[in-house]
């Protein structure tokens, strides 16, 4: 298992394009994925496969928003560095 911790960075626009991003590269890997989330500003938190593109939707990822990557897999790590990367650019 292989997690990493990210801050959605300010300049990624995670409306239904980049979301779509992050749910084609997510089914690019044999692992399983999770997107870990707590949201206080509306006091939301939850995980969701980023294999779902519903549920990376519902998450209303938004700069700021601290989400956690975790994988379990043959290709753990490079799936959440992969995703780390789409998430947080700058690590």
């Amino acid at each position: 298992m292989f997690s990493k911790q990210v801050i959605v960075s300010p300049n990624i626009g995670l409306m239904v394009n980049h979301s779509a991003i992050i749910f084609r590269t997510a089914n690019d890997y044999k692992s399983t994925i999770t997107l870990e989330y707590s949201d206080n500003v509306n006091g939301r938190t939850g995980s969701v496969s980023p294999t779902s593109l519903l549920g990376i939707l519902s998450i209303g990822l938004r700069a700021g928003l601290v989400v956690k990557i975790t994988a379990e897999g043959e290709d753990e790590k490079e799936a959440v560095l992969a995703i780390a990367k789409l998430l947080s650019p700058y690590g």
